[in-house]
Parts: C-alpha cells; structure tokens; sequence
C-alpha cells in the first residue's frame, strides 16, 4: 500500500511530466520546450501577466510560462523567482511584432506606475522613436520629471505584453 509521500511524489512527478521538458541554453537565447524552439524576444518586449505554469527549474528558481492572449505554443513568458517581469520568448518562425503592429495606446516613463493614456500623448512618443529623437526633448505638462530615462508601451491589441523601445 502506497504511503502519502508516494502518492503526492507520484503526484509531482506526473505534473512535471506533463510540462514537458524545458531546456535554456548557457547565455539564454534559445529555449527548447516539447520539441519546439524558441528565441529570446526580450530587447523589446516583456510581460508581468502570466498564463498556465508549464515548467520550473528549482536550481535557478525559473519558471515557464504561456503568455495570455498570445497564439498557445509560440509566445512563451520566462521568470526568474527575483525578477518582476519575465522575458520573452517567440517561436523561431513566429513573426516579431513591429512598433506599428503592437498600435501603442499608453505610455509609462520612468516605471512610475503612472500610465498616460492621452492619444496625443501617445503619438509624440511614437514619433520620438520612429525618429530617434531623444526621449528628455518630449514636452508634455504631465511629465513632472523631464529626464526621461525608460519608457513603456502598452497595447489594448497586445494586453499581456509592455513594448520597450
């Protein structure tokens, strides 16, 4: 007769099985995960919203993700334990998402926790990176603090994911 030890071992056993294996590669630009391969996607996006667990690796204290909202199977969401968002990971034939398809409809500066949802707003912003203007040039009544060292883009078509210039 199986003890409860056994049963909860057999128990996370069978849930690890049905995560699949994740694998990471040394400098972190290539996950493998049930036969599929996925390349870091996080220079300009990342995501604080998960889905359904489907890995975890205890030594680095990582866990994997599904992205909500994403196509299931080609956006995959990384999180170290010690890390408020987690990275990005596409499927190598998934197209990148431009900044005109992500369609921006905030912005935050500063990770303030402000979100600036005017259009006009909103606008300027893309106008500066489009162009490569610097970000402190942005002249807006809202911005209390001119020196604008990181911005975020926020999507109402990509709700899961910020988009970082």
């Amino acid at each position: 007769m199986a003890t409860v030890n056994d049963l909860v071992h057999q128990q996370i056993t069978n849930a690890h099985k049905s995560w699949g294996r994740v694998h990471i590669s040394d400098d972190g630009n290539i996950l493998q995960y049930n036969g599929r391969t996925y390349k870091n996607y996080s220079q300009h996006l990342k995501t604080e919203t998960h889905g359904r667990k489907i890995g975890a690796d205890g030594e680095t204290r990582t866990s994997f993700y599904e992205i909500p909202d994403m196509e299931s199977g080609k956006w995959l969401a990384v999180q170290d334990d010690e890390l408020a968002f987690a990275f990005i990971y596409k499927g190598l034939n998934v197209p990148e998402i431009s900044l005109k398809e992500f369609s921006p409809t905030a912005v935050e500066f500063n990770e303030n926790g402000k979100k600036i949802s005017d259009s006009e707003t909103v606008s300027k912003v893309i106008t500066m990176i489009e162009t490569n203007a610097a970000f402190n040039t942005l002249d807006d009544y809202r911005l209390t603090d001119s020196n604008i060292t990181s911005i975020e883009l926020y999507s109402d078509k990509y709700p899961s994911l910020i988009y970082l210039p």
